[in-house]
Formats: structure tokens, sequence, C-alpha cells
């Protein structure tokens, strides 16, 4: 078996440099909101534009300068898609799948005979088991 500190655990230089980069809002999902918000200002920006080239277009030229603008927008939001789905783990709690126990609801009374729950607190007195799930 071989000694030491096992490969590329972090020492005191690179624990000093992680710090920094934190510090200075530099660590990778710094970076990684940073290009999501550009991308997403991006896509905005190149929307509006193609908002306003679209009731404009007279000719080839117009057509061909927004299908190009429309190539850009599109792979912005592209773009601003994938640093989104890489940072929402950081943010947001993954959903767990969760199992419910519905059970019974309403009010049950229990008999040897079958009577209406109105007949049985009039004529026996019977007990009334209400298992209707109170307010949280």
């Amino acid at each position: 078996m071989k000694g030491g500190r096992p490969p590329m655990a972090p020492n005191r230089l690179s624990r000093k440099r992680a710090m920094e980069l934190c510090a200075k809002n530099e660590s990778p999902l710094d970076i990684m909101f940073d290009n999501m918000l550009f991308w997403h200002r991006q896509s905005k920006d190149l929307g509006a534009k193609l908002d306003a080239i679209c009731g404009k277009i007279k000719n080839d030229d117009d057509r061909r300068e927004a299908m190009s603008l429309a190539r850009m927008f599109l792979s912005a939001r592209e773009n601003a898609q994938r640093c989104a789905v890489d940072c929402a783990p950081y943010v947001h709690a993954k959903l767990q799948a969760v199992h419910h126990e519905h059970g019974p609801t309403g009010s049950y009374l229990i008999s040897d005979r079958p009577l209406t729950e109105k007949e049985w607190l009039k004529k026996v007195g019977a007990t009334v088991i209400d298992v209707t799930p109170e307010d949280e």
C-alpha cells in the first residue's frame, strides 16, 4: 500500500487559491452564472432586434439579415439554456419521487347491521369514527 497524500487531494496552496477565487467571485459557479446571464441578455437583445427587423422585410437582403439574426438568437437561447442546466443543481433542490399513502377519508360506522349514520346515532348510539384528515 502506498502512503502519503492521495492523488488530486487539495494541498495548502490549492486550497488557498480556491478561497481566493471564491472571495473574488471567480469560482466555477460564479463563471457559470455569469455565462448564463450573458447569453440570456444576448438572446433578449437579439430577440428585440429580430422583432424590429421582421416588420420591415422588403427584399432578399432584408430576409437574409433576418434569418442570420434568427440563427444568432436561437444559438444564444441554446447557450443560455445549457448554462442554466449546469447551474440548476447548485440553486434548486432536486425533486425526489415521493410515495403518498392515501388512507380512507370520511366517516365510518362500526356495526353488525346496516343502518344509516343517523339511525345508529338515534337508536343504538353507535360510535362514529371520523377519519377525515385534519387541515395542516
